[in-house]
């Protein structure tokens, strides 16, 4: 204040050096701001220090299907609107059946009287083979023919049983494919390679799942055998098994970890099953008649060995002709089945082309059905979604995936209902491959939500916050009071005794959420921490 007072006086006597005084005036006024700086303290304490991460997403359900007939048509009934809750294959409406209804009539007429020829044509056949027996234990036999008659029989029944092997093959490898089980999923097909090496019937039933290979997934398989296999590469057949099959993911796997696929043995949806299954009753018959014949023949010799009896007779040889006309009238019976049998199927499965049904027990979220109106094969009419499960799509940034594993819980809220209500879920998957969302890419990470409630809905916004890591009971103190000089991180302490403020050294911990840090060494609990105020606090 002396100081001001007499560089005043100064002024009043020279003017001349008024404004170089008036800049001294400033930068000593602002040096005095400076030596005495606004502090704000901190006490330090014990507390939790809570790593997390909060995304954002939206309610689904955890299965949903648009629903479509296979086939078009007039919709005459209509069993069900939107909001109400349906059971797993459920009729949900019909189409018009038109002259169906009398094709399925015909066709099982056509099976039936198919049926009955073929009682008619094994009476026809045993009456024949009678009738050899007969006629061939009249006759007699030589020594020297009975040895080849039994090598023929041995050539004969080997080469038949062969050719039926062959068919038999041909009928369980041919045009394999692995079919979604629910009908509804619009999802692209494994790919099925390999020739089916047992003779066992059935099916193989491949449950996809999410895992470390290259392709994304692996699969259950379960049926004729039961294993496990992952697939390295889209695209690329891997064993299915031991019984000689492969299996290949396509390149869009979009859909696999919700769909089944089954892989039936023989596959009877293939044009070309009729045509080899015929194949293969013609081929039986054909063993049975050819083996029969040489068998019998062996017989004849060997009777007529045994009663020196004359040799073939003309009437053995129209016994055998009989014999074969038999089995030819039942192979011809056995054909006209196969053939009505085909026709039964095609009918019914023509006549289910024009019924819909729920895929999976659940709720019409959707319903643009009206009697009356016409449809198309494949429109979407109605869309159905699960009852009671939900989750939650969040999209993960690059810098968090890398901290999520499957399994890890997070604590879900709605902004419907705002933080106060909270639900847990859990995360039951992490997509491998980017999803760029303007221009960012992020990971599509699914939550389930673990205890729903009738107050969650579909679209409904969503945040969830997971817990990475957790200290609890640790000094900690808030970020802002932590300074870094060259790679050292400081702190600001108030002296107790001298009111001083003076550096301390600390050792970093976890960095919460929340902006607390845990101090490893370097503060005790009681200390003061203080820090400069800013301008804008």
């Amino acid at each position: 204040m002396k100081l001001l007072s007499k560089l005043g006086e100064i002024i009043k006597k020279n003017k001349a050096i008024t404004g170089v005084l008036v800049v001294l005036l400033l930068v000593i006024a602002f040096n005095n701001r400076d030596s005495n700086p606004e502090y704000l303290s901190y006490e330090v304490v014990t507390t939790d220090v809570i790593d997390e991460v909060e995304l954002t997403g939206s309610v689904s359900a955890v299965d949903r299907a648009d629903l479509s007939f296979k086939s078009g048509g007039e919709v005459v009934s209509v069993s069900v609107e939107a909001g109400e809750k349906v059971a797993k294959g459920q009729v949900l409406a019909r189409l018009n059946t038109g002259t169906l209804s009398g094709e399925l009539d015909r066709s099982n007429g056509a099976a039936a009287a198919a049926r009955a020829s073929i009682a008619s044509a094994n009476a026809a056949l045993d009456q024949a083979l009678a009738n050899l027996s007969s006629v061939r234990a009249g006759n007699s036999g030589s020594l020297s023919t009975i040895e080849s008659a039994r090598s023929n029989l041995t050539e004969v029944t080997n080469e038949q049983n062969q050719l039926v092997k062959s068919a038999e093959s041909a009928l369980l490898s041919t045009d394999l494919q692995a079919y979604p089980n629910d009908a509804s999923r619009n999802v692209a097909q494994p790919t099925v390679t390999g020739s089916y090496t047992s003779s066992q019937e059935g099916s193989y039933v491949l449950n996809f799942y999410r895992s470390g290979a290259n392709s994304g997934y692996s699969a259950r398989f379960t049926g004729l055998e039961n294993g496990t296999v992952s697939f390295p590469d889209n695209g690329l057949p891997v064993r299915l098994g031991s019984r000689g099959l492969f299996v290949a993911v396509p390149e869009d796997t979009t859909g696999y970890s919700t769909t089944d696929f089954t892989i039936s043995i023989p596959n009877t949806r293939s044009s070309s099953y009729q045509s080899l299954l015929s194949k293969l009753e013609t081929a039986k018959s054909t063993r049975e008649r050819l083996i029969t014949s040489a068998q019998a023949e062996l017989d004849r010799l060997l009777a007529q060995e045994t009663g020196n009896n004359s040799a073939t007779t003309a009437e053995e040889r129209r016994a055998l002709a009989g014999v074969d006309s038999a089995r030819a009238g039942v192979a011809a019976a056995n054909a006209s089945l196969s053939q009505a049998n085909a026709g039964v199927k095609i009918a019914q499965s023509q006549l289910e082309d024009k019924v819909l049904r729920s895929p999976f027990a659940g709720t019409i979220a959707r319903s643009d059905l009206q009697v009356g109106e016409s449809v198309t094969s494949n429109q979407v009419v109605a869309t159905i979604v699960s009852e009671g499960d939900f989750e939650i799509e969040l999209q993960v940034p690059e810098i968090d995936v890398a901290r999520l594993e499957e399994g890890m819980t997070a604590t879900i809220t709605l902004d419907a209902y705002g933080a106060a209500k909270k639900w847990q879920g859990e995360i039951i998957a992490i997509e491998s491959i980017e999803t760029v969302v303007e221009g960012v890419p992020v990971y599509i990470t699914t939550v389930k939500i673990l205890d729903p409630t009738s107050e969650i809905k579909i679209g409904m916004n969503a945040r969830a916050s997971i817990e990475l890591d957790r200290f609890e009971n640790v000094i900690a103190v808030p970020q802002s009071y932590i300074l870094e000089d060259d790679g050292r991180n400081y702190v600001l302490v108030r002296s107790e005794s001298s009111n001083d403020v003076i550096e301390k050294t600390v050792e970093l911990g976890l960095r919460g959420a929340d902006s607390l840090v845990q101090i490893v060494s370097g503060l005790e609990v009681g200390e003061i921490i203080v820090r400069e105020e800013t301008s804008n606090e």
